[in-house]
């Protein structure tokens, strides 16, 4: 799960930095047709302007202008686009949080239980009922698969073997929180 939010962190930094690419792209472009425009002027203004080439050259002015323009809309596009996720990222990264607590929190309830049950079987080593659970435990522990054959009224649960170990997990996340 936590592998989902990585990967999303780092799309959304992938986009922010292809918005930046894009923006600047767009800078130079617009500086380019200011330059032209400008060496196109300073041309037509020495070999004497005529009505025509007036009209041409604000043509051109206006086609810039208005392209320009364009690009500018389109730079508060991907602006608030960016801001989006930016704001996305955060939220993922708050429930991330959320989750990553909730799971520890469980994790030391179900310490503190197994712990209480061992107290219990070594303060009462002749209840047979302790001894059951403390091996339970431990065969949960050990990552056995089969762990409900030696407990009666829990023969039609299955455990998941895809959980992971309360303290493999602390210590995947310890690292990736660094």
């Amino acid at each position: 799960m936590f592998n989902f939010w990585k990967m999303t962190y780092e799309a959304v930094k992938k986009q922010r930095d292809q918005y930046k690419a894009e923006n600047e792209k767009l800078r130079e472009r617009n500086k380019e047709l200011e330059k032209r425009c400008n060496q196109k002027l300073r041309r037509y203004l020495r070999g004497g302007l005529q009505q025509r080439r007036i009209v041409d050259l604000e043509s051109k002015y206006n086609d810039m202008k208005a392209e320009r323009d364009t690009l500018i809309d389109d730079l508060k596009v991907l602006r608030e686009k960016n801001e989006k996720l930016e704001r996305e990222k955060k939220d993922l990264h708050l429930e991330t949080n959320t989750y990553f607590d909730e799971r520890l929190e469980a994790i030391e309830k179900y310490f503190t239980l197994t712990d209480h049950i061992r107290l219990k079987a070594s303060a009462n080593p002749g209840e047979h009922r302790y001894i059951a659970l403390v091996n339970f435990i431990d065969r949960l522990e050990k990552g056995e698969s089969d762990t409900t054959h030696h407990i009666p009224h829990l023969t039609n649960i299955k455990t998941n073997e895809n959980i992971e170990k309360p303290m493999d997990f602390i210590k995947r996340i310890s690292k990736e929180r660094e």
